[in-house]
Formats: structure tokens, sequence, C-alpha cells
């Protein structure tokens, strides 16, 4: 046998092969496209047995019941909706007092000044300096000079 004839029954098992492969995936597609038909389909039906269990017209104890657990989780989906939005508005709330106490922040080209000198530290230079204490020089105590 030679090259060519080597290379051309490659060839038909590359083109084999893709065939094969191709149709796997296109019957793939159509797996997943007809379980989300069905799986639509069986939404339907439950709303409609869910509707025909509220109504009455259905009287199976299986429906009734699954319809009963259908309805407690919606109670359930519905009340914690509620708490959620509660808490968001809470939270809203509370940022909006928490925005309405707070200062506005001073712009950082606004000088910081510092505290006024009292009496006992007139004509200091130490004094207005913020954490700065001036020197007592026995004024409170009368002594000195």
């Amino acid at each position: 046998m030679g090259l060519l004839d080597e290379l051309k029954r490659s060839l038909d098992d590359v083109t084999v092969e893709s065939s094969r492969l191709a149709r796997l995936t296109g019957l793939n597609l159509d797996l997943v496209s007809l379980r989300g038909q069905r799986d639509a389909a069986l939404r339907e039906l439950g709303r409609q047995a869910l509707a025909a269990a509220d109504d009455g017209s259905i009287q199976a104890p299986q429906i009734i019941a699954a319809a009963e657990v259908a309805r407690d989780l919606d109670r359930r989906v519905t009340e914690l909706e509620a708490e959620i939005e509660r808490l968001r508005s809470e939270s809203s709330a509370v940022r909006a007092v928490a925005n309405a106490l707070d200062p506005p922040p001073r712009p950082a080209s606004e000088p910081t000044v510092g505290p006024t000198p009292g009496p006992a530290s007139a004509g200091s230079e130490t004094a207005a300096l913020p954490g700065v204490v001036a020197p007592d020089h026995g004024a409170t105590t009368g002594g000195g000079g």
C-alpha cells in the first residue's frame, strides 16, 4: 500500500468521524431543546393543577397536598421578599439620618483653626497650637516672682 492510499484512508476516517460528531452534536442540541420544552409543559401543567385545586375542580389527595405545599412556599417567598424590602428601606433610612447628622467634609484647601487660647495662656505662642499646653508659670498657685 502506498503513501497516497494511506492518506486517502486517513482522510476518509476523518470525514466519517466528523460526520458522526456533527450528528452527535445535533442530537444533543435536540435533546436539550426537548427537555426545555418538557420542563415548560410541566410548569404549565403544575400551574393548571394548582388552579384546579384552588377552585375545587380537582379532588385528588396528592394534587391537593402538592398544591398546599406550593401555596406554603408562595407564602414564605412573599414573607422573605417583604423582610428583604423592609431591611433595605431601614438601611436607606439609617444612611439618610447618618448623612444628615455628619457635617460635610472640609475642602483640603481650607485651613484648620486651633482652639482659642484661654486667659491662663494669653500671650503664649504655643497656646494656639492644637494639643500643646502652655506652661502655667504659677498663675493659679499665687506663687512666683
